[in-house]
């Protein structure tokens, strides 16, 4: 595949769905174990900046 080949990729790949409700909460809850596990491994410097609204 080239670089001029990826519109062809996301025509078939992406899904402009409308996630149901079961499906966002588990893509949220999935994202907040790992973040919780990152954290209690001692990685939360990779959720810090970038964003604005981080805390100090």
């Amino acid at each position: 595949m080239k670089a001029d080949d990826e519109w062809l990729h996301s025509f078939y790949y992406f899904n402009d769905e409308i996630p149901t409700d079961a499906d966002f909460e588990k893509a949220i809850g999935d994202y907040l174990t790992f973040e919780f596990s990152m954290v209690m491994q001692n990685r939360e410097y990779l959720f810090e900046g970038g964003d604005g609204d981080t805390e100090s």
